[in-house]
């Protein structure tokens, strides 16, 4: 089936997803949803879940409804959701403008955003991220901040990412940054939870902390011999 628009050569439909992209890009079944792979000037996802690949190379990406996608390294310029559709942004990702509309929402486990401008009721987790600058926050929505160490100081939020790496970033009312009023009291929007570091990590500090202390005790306690 074809249709056209002024952006859209072909629709597509692979089981639940239903995705439309321009010529020039490659999309491949995976399960119910798909993987775009390729270049793609414009793809559009409808609904059930999309993959795009580390190779996928797209200019605008719309997603609708309840449609999830995933972008695993994908190279994407612009990103708008809408309704209650989804995005979870991994490792190796890059994206130039990130744009949350109505009840959409965005987990981010890594790769690098420019932009990321949150609208209406969305929200975005971030847990980690090679690079973020800014994140500009509207209306109701908010944005959430998973790590420790947190500091908020004239617009710049700084702290620890859950796998351990450090970040600052602007996170300001969008609305604040054009009126030139940015300061070091917090968007109502911006919640940061504090996660502890890893029990595991914290365990094997101690083990090595005692085992040190161990062997220091051992080396005081041994006699020396001499010939």
């Amino acid at each position: 089936m074809v249709r056209r628009n002024r952006r859209v050569a072909a629709s597509v439909w692979l089981g639940l997803a239903a995705v439309v992209f321009s010529p020039g890009g490659r999309l491949d079944a995976a399960g119910p949803g798909g993987t775009v792979e390729g270049h793609s000037p414009f793809v559009s996802v409808n609904s059930g879940v999309t993959n795009l690949s580390a190779s996928a190379r797209i200019s605008y990406l719309d997603v609708y409804n309840s449609a999830t996608v995933n972008s695993l390294g994908a190279t994407v310029s612009w990103a708008n959701l809408y309704g209650d559709s989804s995005v979870n942004v991994h490792r190796g990702s890059q994206i130039s403008w990130l744009l949350l509309h109505d009840r959409a929402s965005a987990a981010i486990h890594g790769g690098t955003i420019s932009w990321v401008k949150l609208f209406d009721a969305s929200q975005a987790h971030f847990r980690s991220a090679a690079d973020i600058s800014w994140v500009l926050l509207n209306r109701q929505a908010q944005a959430h901040f998973y790590g420790r160490t947190f500091q908020y100081s004239r617009g710049i939020l700084s702290g620890v990412w859950l796998d351990g790496r450090s970040f600052s970033l602007w996170a300001v009312n969008e609305a604040d940054l054009h009126a030139g009023n940015i300061s070091s009291t917090m968007p109502s929007g911006l919640r940061l939870h504090i996660v502890p570091e890893p029990a595991g990590a914290a365990l094997a500090a101690g083990a090595a902390a005692a085992l040190w202390r161990s062997g220091r005790r051992r080396r005081k306690c041994t006699p020396r011999v001499s010939g």
